[in-house]
């Protein structure tokens, strides 16, 4: 994996300060994090929307693009989705854009994107 630009670095480090996150994953082009795991030995996050106990985040990053794609956030507490999200676009740069492709959420990237509107939204 080459060198992370500092918008995921920084991604990551707000990520593990939520209380609620235990597990984080970097590969070469996405970042997981949960509060639980899908298999004991390896530690992979689970992100999926709908479960019914894991708070979690996928984000798919394209650093030659410099688009961040929302691909699974689940939160069964209210506020914990909305916290993770704010973990990625706090501070986010203007020559990034976001992307949600799969919004199965009954409203939620829409509040999200009324309260980040100052983020480059791929789809509008």
């Amino acid at each position: 994996m080459d060198k992370l630009p500092v918008l995921l670095i920084q991604t990551v480090l707000r990520l593990g300060n939520l209380d609620f996150i235990k597990y984080i994953l970097v590969s070469d082009n996405e970042i997981k994090a949960s509060n639980e795991t899908k298999e004991k030995r390896l530690k992979i996050p689970i992100t999926e929307a709908g479960h019914l106990t894991a708070t979690g985040i996928c984000i798919v990053y394209h650093l030659d693009y410099k688009t961040i794609d929302f691909d699974e956030i689940n939160s069964p507490t209210k506020g914990n989705g909305q916290k993770m999200v704010e973990c990625v676009l706090k501070d986010f740069p203007k020559d990034w854009q976001a992307g949600i492709f799969m919004d199965w959420s009954g409203g939620f990237w829409n509040k999200m994107k009324e309260k980040y509107k100052a983020v480059s939204w791929l789809d509008d």
